[in-house]
């Protein structure tokens, strides 16, 4: 949309148009521009929030940030007047939204196809995923696909540099879903997905240890600093904000070791809950461990991406770089 302001001088006064509408009368130039602007901007938001609104609505396809393709299978007005959307991925997975998407991009014409069956597959992989039993479980299926298609896609004779790349994809497949095994047996043994905190956690509630009474040495008053600490703990907090928190201080060579970063977890949180003893303290050490494993899944996989798009991005350069040279040779 474009937009702009017609001003005309008459006696002591600035008049601003836009069209056949005035938008603005001042004693200066300066102010009448400003005030032409406010209203010429404010204009042009709305007209592009119309725009959006009129392209969601009438829009048959969604994009989303990462590339993940899909078609929309119903648009209506949910109970407090939200739009709820109903789409089915390329992946086949069919999901429902309350609102409309953040970073989503919506249009009314039919996304392209893939460019081969690497970009397609490639996409599938990184396809985001909830990470309750049900779309673990679905997850699984999905890689099951995707190491089928690998295979069915190299019998058919391609080069040995494309069969490389989708070897690769495979190998990745079955390593995710490796990953997503452990994870369900280590939902199902801390039985992570149906714990409900029936009350906050209380530090008096559970026994403290103790070296004994009156000793007064300094190993006595270092174990009773860390109950005192331990007691000014917000444990529902900490459960549910620490585990994020704790892998994002974690290398990615570590984080990448199941075992270390469970051994780490577990470190940290006996010292953040040091002094406390009982049945009711190690069941929740055990949930925070628990959650620190579904954490590192998704800290893992982001710094994965990121590394990956880095080289891409250097394999692109080096390879704009060496044209010209190469060009010489023509």
């Amino acid at each position: 949309m474009r937009v702009s302001a017609t001003y005309i001088r008459e006696g002591d006064k600035v008049f601003a148009f836009h069209g056949n509408t005035l938008i603005a009368a001042e004693t200066t130039y300066a102010a009448a521009e400003k005030t032409a602007v406010e209203y010429l901007d404010n204009l042009v938001a709305k007209d592009k929030a119309e725009q959006e609104h009129t392209a969601f609505k009438q829009a048959r396809f969604v994009e989303t940030p990462n590339g993940l393709k899909g078609e929309i299978l119903g648009n209506v007005k949910g109970m407090w007047d939200e739009n709820e959307i109903t789409v089915r991925w390329e992946n086949g997975r069919i999901s429902r939204y309350e609102t409309k998407g953040k970073g989503f991009k919506y249009h009314s014409d039919a996304p392209a196809e893939p460019e081969s069956a690497l970009d397609y597959l490639t996409k599938t992989l990184d396809a985001d995923y909830a990470h309750d039993k049900a779309s673990l479980t679905a997850r699984i299926k999905e890689l099951d696909g995707v190491v089928a298609k690998v295979a069915a896609v190299v019998q058919t004779g391609i080069p040995a540099a494309e069969e490389r790349q989708l070897d690769s994809l495979a190998l990745q497949a079955k390593l995710e879903q490796n990953e997503i095994h452990e994870a369900l047996t280590h939902l199902e043994q801390a039985d992570y997905e149906a714990y409900q905190p029936p009350a906050p956690f209380r530090t008096s509630a559970v026994e403290q240890a103790s070296l004994g009474g009156g000793s007064g040495s300094w190993l006595e008053e270092t174990v009773q600093d860390m109950i005192r600490e331990a007691s000014d703990q917000d444990f529902d907090k900490l459960l549910l904000e620490g585990p994020v928190q704790f892998v994002a201080d974690v290398d990615t060579p570590a984080l990448a070791d199941q075992g270390v970063t469970a051994s780490l977890a577990r470190t940290f949180i006996e010292g953040k809950t040091a002094g406390l003893v009982g049945d009711e303290a190690e069941e929740y050490r055990k949930q925070f461990v628990a959650k620190a494993e579904l954490a590192r899944r998704d800290e893992l996989k982001s710094r994965l991406k990121k590394a990956k798009k880095q080289e891409e991005k250097k394999a692109k350069k080096a390879k704009k770089d060496k044209t010209p040279d190469e060009s010489l040779f023509l």
